[in-house]
């Protein structure tokens, strides 16, 4: 089924309205940042945005003329429009913006010439379109169809926002979270078909630290922020930073794996899994998709329940079984024993 969006030959007194709030928002904001002391030069460089954004709702108000939008004409106003502030936030519009291309290339590539041509199917195909990697193509993981579809989300408020999408919000189907498969602990033989796909020194020099952390009980963000004056490396510990600091000892061959490549200078900035110019957000990324390469090499990303997160629990058990649940729940820097035994697989039994 697709959705015609309608049009009169003018924006509506709606669609106006809308606009007017909007710019009156921004106004709101900057001014609110104004009285609260920010530089004359934060306020100018509001100033400027509202000015952006005035320009791109001025343009969709005059696209809305037309009986039709074009598909391209829509692709331009929606990424002005994100890049300007009209849907998202700051810290991902980038990665909306990335998005937003590969979706309306994705239309033209199946035919789609004008915005009331979108069909609710083609936008489901997008979303769990495969993921291609060195030639071959993978299912995408949930995680990756969750982002997409949040992604699309914010592309079609800014659509509805600009007065060019009058239907209901394309975004698929809602996708079930892992959380609830429950990650599973690695066996010990799987344990060693991943050091085997990680601490070998032909190896690209960075899965070695990012496994060897992540064995130490980090999870993606942790390991992101470790610094090279985080880690003992003479007594074989590290400091993991964040929501829940600790400090926690790296086993002796993920140790020995540690290392080597930062004897050979691999760090090249304060952060050692990461480069030093990535934000918080893109450097988590980094490391998961790290661990999700180092699954798939040691033959384990079709195996149920396991990702990365499986290496540490592998460790977080082997806590539990010598030093009892609370090692664990440190361990893992949890902040609950229900969340740490859930994450075991553990029963009040196993206590």
């Amino acid at each position: 089924m697709r959705h015609r969006t309608t049009r009169s030959g003018a924006a509506s007194p709606n669609q106006l309205s809308l606009f007017e709030n909007e710019v009156a928002q921004l106004r709101s904001v900057e001014v609110a940042r104004h009285t609260r002391g920010r530089s004359e030069s934060k306020t100018c460089q509001g100033d400027k945005w509202i000015k952006s954004l005035l320009a791109v709702l001025s343009r969709a108000e005059a696209a809305l003329v037309n009986e039709r939008v074009a598909l391209h004409l829509a692709h331009s106003l929606v990424v002005d429009a994100l890049a300007a502030g009209l849907a998202g936030n700051e810290d991902t519009v980038e990665d909306t913006i990335a998005c937003a291309n590969k979706f309306f290339r994705y239309m033209r590539d199946h035919g789609i010439a004008h915005v009331d041509e979108i069909d609710p199917r083609l936008v489901e195909r997008f979303i769990q379109r495969a993921v291609s990697r060195g030639g071959v193509h993978w299912d995408a993981a949930p995680a990756t169809v969750r982002d997409r579809r949040w992604k699309v989300k914010e592309l079609f408020s800014a659509l509805t926002r600009l007065g060019l999408w009058d239907g209901p919000v394309l975004f698929g189907d809602p996708v079930p979270s892992r959380c609830g498969d429950r990650n599973r602990p690695l066996t010990e033989r799987e344990l060693q078909q991943v050091r085997a796909n990680s601490y070998h020194w032909l190896l690209p020099v960075r899965r070695p630290l990012v496994v060897a952390l992540s064995e130490a009980g980090g999870d993606a963000g942790e390991i992101a922020a470790v610094e090279l004056d985080d880690l003992d490396l003479a007594a074989g510990i590290v400091r993991f930073r964040g929501e829940s600091p600790r400090m926690s000892r790296i086993p002796d061959e993920a140790l020995a794996a540690l290392c080597r490549p930062l004897a050979d200078g691999a760090a090249q900035g304060r952060r050692i899994a990461v480069t030093d110019p990535l934000d918080a957000n893109k450097a988590k990324r980094s490391v998961t998709q790290e661990l999700c390469d180092v699954m798939r090499d040691a033959g384990l990303s079709r195996v149920p329940k396991v990702s990365g997160r499986s290496i540490r629990l592998y460790h977080a058990l082997a806590v539990f079984g010598q030093d009892g649940i609370g090692a664990a729940v440190r361990f893992l820097g949890n902040q609950s024993v229900d969340l740490t035994m859930r994450a075991l697989g553990l029963t009040v039994e196993d206590l």
